[in-house]
């Protein structure tokens, strides 16, 4: 028997265990012949001994029904006592889902059945008639005047009257014994309660701790002193399905933020059944009395780290029931309510009496609709069915509640009006929809701490970092589309647990080689694949041209829902499926609100080549050199915009350094800005991934000339390289010119592209030791800005000077650059 998947598997093993029972059962009935037979000839010599009067063929035939009736009566004893035993295995089973279909088979017998059937009614009469026979003969035996019909009649007479107090007897027995396993099916709980325990422990079931759908949980302490938690599931409708459903889907999970079953209780009343589990009762509740203020204990609340371990916590229980059961499971009512804390404020889920069992076959299913609304995914209810995406969902409205303090939508208490959480948000499709996208926006702009509880914020310790990883990640969750939520829940883990690249290699699979399947994991988390007609439409065919880069052109393009994107084509390309794999794993993996977001991704073949296309948010003032360089039309004359810009490409980098990323194509054309010219970074995917036990890492030549550090000619690769290459930036933004120069004598040059990496050290040096120390670094500053800050100026033109030192070893770290630039 395969018991996942229940059906018989037959094979030559089981043939010849099906011969080797046939051959017992023979064995066991001539065994049983021979006994009768020989218990027959016993009993004929005990009756002749007796009965001399009779003859000796009546005497075996007396002792053959004899026989035949003691071996009956016992028979329907051990009957009885094996069906009440089977009872209670079978009420056992249905504790644990594992039911048999006794009743629908017993509706219909099999012809083997009939004939057993009427073999049996027709031995009952022939025994029948055997003891009025030898009743006859013991009453002619005393009595020799009475006739031959008499005698029988009389037999027969003592035999009914023998028969139905028997049967009185029996069904005297039967009822007791039933009324016993009756009050024993009360204390069925795989062994362990009684109901009247229970009644006892919960006080009557009086401390009701809360309720909820068809159940009620009440509190209880056991005769040993153990708190527990007792639920009683109510409405009879519903009951039933319930607690199998939970039993099931709990009975063999062990994890340590799942809920551990202690046991169960189903118990029979006058108008059915009610059935009663059994958990470990955490003295700290639920989620929601701890995120939302009206409910709050005392008015505690969580702290951001309490929090964002919970979110961890519940996402690794949700990891755990989609892919680390024997059958897969969905919760389907994922809310604050079904999440129970421990002393230590950690996270258990609980409450499965909504869950379904999968295959590990299966990809969806098709059952009815449930859970609880607000939390419910957008795909209850059409024809293709559902997923492990639904509980994704619900964990993003979680993780909505936990970052609010408040319900994202929530019901009055009669359950019919909503308020909304933000004027922009709601409960219908086209509100929800408005509402990620004002939080998206919040996200771009750096403003993610506005949409968090206020009472975090007053507290003043929340890191900005993780609320960031959050809300990216509800975002990700709450995609109305199931295929663009995150694949799996283990990848989420991985994503909040670490907050750095995980399994991200280097463009170059030599120096830092992973497994391709482990890319695609990282691609499928938070990014989407475009097939490549949709790209085609959505850039009119690549008609409009943003730009050009080293590697790939530019494009502007419009999606089918009317957001503007970037489209950067490669070609053509120099790396096959594996690579580009590994190139999009870079980018996919980054989330840092000043470095641009992948947003999908295809990769294309012709006939001749392989053509690969990235996906981008776009932005609507470019980039960085659009508004420094005077060739452009535009420019920016704000002294202040370029120092903040400044600010954010150091954070940009510092992150990627902390991540061990090395951008290594650091100029101002990859600098983009967004509507609030707040600056992004852009084309990680050139980068590469440093390897923690590594310093730096020998290379081919990359970058773009006037931008390289000296050492990156060699082929020595460090995140000094990226350094160098932000105070080369640095100057180009103070100067509002492209590496300018000094010729001998000091005068400016206007030479841009053709300086040798000589002349611009000298160019730094002559700086640093001439114009710096000589207060004239305003002299050389952009004419066209205004309202410029002396102190900042210098300050900016200090670190530049710093960071394009020759040797790697006197630059600063980017941690080092923004306190340089924001102390000074």
């Amino acid at each position: 028997m395969d018991s996942e998947n229940g059906q018989i598997m037959i094979s030559e093993d089981q043939s010849i265990s099906s011969s080797k029972k046939w051959i017992e059962e023979s064995i066991i009935s001539i065994f049983s012949i021979a006994l009768i037979l020989v218990f027959t000839a016993i009993g004929a010599e005990v009756a002749f001994s007796y009965f001399n009067g009779l003859s000796k063929g009546i005497h075996y035939l007396y002792a053959l029904a004899v026989t035949f009736g003691v071996l009956g009566i016992i028979g329907a004893f051990f009957n009885s006592v094996d069906s009440e035993q089977v009872k209670t295995e079978n009420d056992q089973m249905e504790i644990s889902d594992v039911r048999s279909s006794v009743n629908s088979q017993s509706a219909s017998f099999s012809p083997k059945e009939q004939i057993r059937e009427w073999m049996d009614i027709i031995l009952g009469i022939v025994i029948l008639l055997v003891y009025s026979s030898i009743v006859a003969h013991v009453i002619s035996y005393y009595n020799d005047g009475l006739s031959k019909g008499i005698l029988y009649l009389c037999g027969f007479g003592i035999n009914i009257v023998v028969f139905y107090i028997i049967g009185i007897l029996f069904l005297l027995y039967v009822f007791l014994n039933k009324k016993y396993n009756n009050r024993r099916k009360v204390a069925i709980v795989n062994g362990k309660f009684h109901y009247e325990d229970l009644k006892k422990a919960t006080n009557n079931f009086r401390d009701k701790l809360g309720s909820g759908g068809s159940a009620s949980v009440f509190k209880g302490i056991l005769d040993d002193g153990t708190a527990v938690a007792v639920k009683r599931v109510e409405r009879p409708e519903h009951g039933n399905r319930e607690f199998v459903a939970e039993i099931n889907a709990i009975g063999n999970v062990d994890h340590a933020h799942l809920v551990c079953l202690r046991g169960s209780c189903c118990h029979m009343t006058e108008i059915g059944e009610t059935f009663f589990i059994v958990y470990d009762l955490f003295p700290n509740g639920s989620l929601d009395n701890w995120i939302f203020p009206k409910a709050g204990q005392n008015g505690g609340y969580l702290s951001w780290k309490q929090r964002y371990r919970v979110s961890i916590e519940v996402a690794k229980a949700l990891g755990h029931l989609h892919h680390d059961c024997r059958q897969r499971i969905l919760h389907l009512d994922i809310k604050p309510e079904n999440v129970l804390l421990d002393d230590d404020f950690r996270a258990i889920v609980s409450d499965f009496g909504l869950s379904k069992l999968m295959s590990k076959d299966e990809s969806r299913t098709h059952i009815t609709e449930r859970g609880t609304y607000g939390y419910k995914a957008p795909e209850w209810g059409l024809p293709h069915g559902i997923s492990e995406k639904c509980d994704i969902f619900g964990y993003g409205k979680l993780l909505l509640d936990t970052l609010f303090g408040q319900r994202y939508v929530c019901l009055d208490q009669d359950g019919n009006d909503i308020y909304r959480r933000y004027s922009d948000g709601g409960n219908t499709r086209r509100e929800q929809r408005a509402f990620f996208a004002f939080m998206r926006k919040k996200l771009t702009q750096n403003k993610h701490l506005d949409l968090i509880d206020r009472r975090l914020v007053a507290d003043g310790k929340v890191d900005e970092n993780e609320v960031r990883t959050l809300v990216y990640v509800a975002l990700c969750c709450l995609e109305e589309d199931p295929k663009k939520r995150p694949g799996d829940m283990r990848h989420v883990v991985d994503f909040l647990e670490e907050q750095k690249i995980k399994g991200i290699t280097c463009i170059f699979p030599r120096v830092f080689p992973y497994k391709e399947y482990e890319n695609q994991k990282n691609v499928d988390r938070f990014s989407r694949e475009f097939r490549h007609k949709e790209l085609e439409i959505a850039t009119s065919n690549y008609c409009d041209k943003l730009g050009n880069g080293r590697s790939g052109s530019v494009f502007k393009g419009i999606l089918n829902d009317g957001t503007l994107v970037a489209v950067k084509r490669d070609e053509p390309t120099s790396y096959g499926g594996k690579e580009f794999q590994e190139k999009i794993s870079a980018i996919a993996s980054i989330q840092h609100s000043h470095i641009a977001r992948l947003r999908g991704y295809c990769s294309h073949m012709t006939e001749s080549r392989i053509i690969s296309l990235f996906v981008y948010d776009f932005f609507p003032n470019g980039s960085l050199d659009d508004w420094i360089f005077p060739r452009r039309g535009n420019h920016s004359s704000y002294w202040g915009l370029r120092y903040k810009i400044a600010e954010n490409v150091a954070r940009a980098l510092e992150y990627l350094h902390d991540q061990r990323i090395l951008h290594l194509h650091i100029k101002p054309e990859n600098i983009l800005l967004d509507a609030d010219f707040c600056a992004v970074l852009s084309d990680i995917g050139h980068s590469m991934l440093v390897g923690k036990d590594e310093s730096r890492i020998f290379t081919t030549i990359r970058g773009t000339d006037g931008y390289m550090a000296p050492e990156g000619f060699l082929g020595d690769i460090t995140e000094k390289c990226d350094v160098f290459s932000y105070g080369v930036l640095l100057l180009d933004m103070f100067f509002g010119k492209r590496n300018v120069c000094f010729d001998s004598n000091g005068n400016h040059s206007d030479k841009q592209h053709g300086n040798s990496q000589e002349e611009r050290l000298k160019f730094y040096m002559y700086i640093r030791q001439e114009v710096l120390p000589k207060g004239k670094a305003l002299e050389l500053i952009d004419k066209r800005l205004e309202l410029v800050n002396k102190r900042e100026a210098r300050s900016l033109l200090e670190t530049a000077l710093q960071c394009v030192q020759e040797d790697p070893k006197e630059r600063p770290d980017m941690r080092g650059v923004i306190k340089m630039l924001l102390t000074n």
